[in-house]
């Protein structure tokens, strides 16, 4: 049984969007995108970035 990838990286996030990791983070700053602490490591939620990626299809 596969467990599906809930969190990514903020590398491995800018990545799927095609993005620089400093403008990544410029839409964490601005709320854009859904994050988690964990032990000191910022997580990217892959549903806030699959909604992020819809919104800029439109």
């Amino acid at each position: 049984m596969e467990i599906p990838t809930i969190l990514l990286t903020v590398s491995e996030a800018a990545q799927h969007l095609r993005l620089s990791r400093s403008s990544f983070y410029n839409l964490i700053k601005a709320g854009e995108v859904e994050t988690v602490l964990i032990g000191g490591r910022r997580l990217v939620k892959t549903a806030s970035v699959r909604r992020l990626a819809q919104i800029e299809e439109e």
